[in-house]
């Protein structure tokens, strides 16, 4: 009878991923997951191989980290949710006579709040809904914005216009 060696390699243990944040979160947002210690990566399905994975995409990831031995193991999967910010359009004049109120619209969108905020001009009517009437009292640049917020994910999307405000026209009828 002889002797076998045998060699065993052993696995490495099952990663385990963290993450710098939420895990759900708003368009333009990020957040980066991190798997525990191992002599190298694979993340799926994004194919990076760092220790850290900055995340910008509605996806599941997982990571799967080997040895020296070139055994793997598998993390568990995480799901990342990136909800949509608001789409809004902003529409009103970008010129305006001095002393005159004009309106100013974004879109009218269920389940959203509506912040607005003026410049060099008086805000007359409308503060929470999506349309508003703005007052210009001196001539100059004068500016609108609008922070439209989702109330149930609390992601939001923000549009600014500037309006140059001019001296009325002076109507002149000739001489008498």
């Amino acid at each position: 009878s002889s002797v076998v060696a045998v060699s065993v390699l052993a696995r490495p243990a099952v990663p385990v991923i963290s993450a710098s944040g939420s895990l759900v979160f708003c368009e333009g947002d990020s957040v980066v997951l991190t798997s525990s210690l191992a002599d190298s990566y694979l993340w799926n399905p994004s194919g990076n191989t760092g220790q850290s994975l900055t995340v910008i995409a509605t996806e599941t990831y997982f990571v799967e980290v080997f040895n020296s031995a070139g055994r793997s193991n598998t993390s568990a999967s995480v799901t990342v949710t990136v909800n949509p910010n608001p789409a809004i359009n902003l529409t009103g004049p970008t010129v305006a006579c001095v002393n005159t109120s004009e309106s100013f619209t974004t879109t009218n969108l269920s389940g959203m709040s509506y912040l607005w905020t003026v410049a060099n001009a008086t805000l007359t009517s409308g503060s929470v809904t999506n349309t508003i009437d703005v007052l210009f009292p001196d001539t100059g640049l004068a500016s609108v914005e609008v922070i439209v917020s989702d109330l149930s994910i609390t992601c939001f999307s923000q549009a600014e216009q500037t309006v140059i405000v001019l001296e009325a026209p002076q109507a002149y009828a000739g001489a008498d």
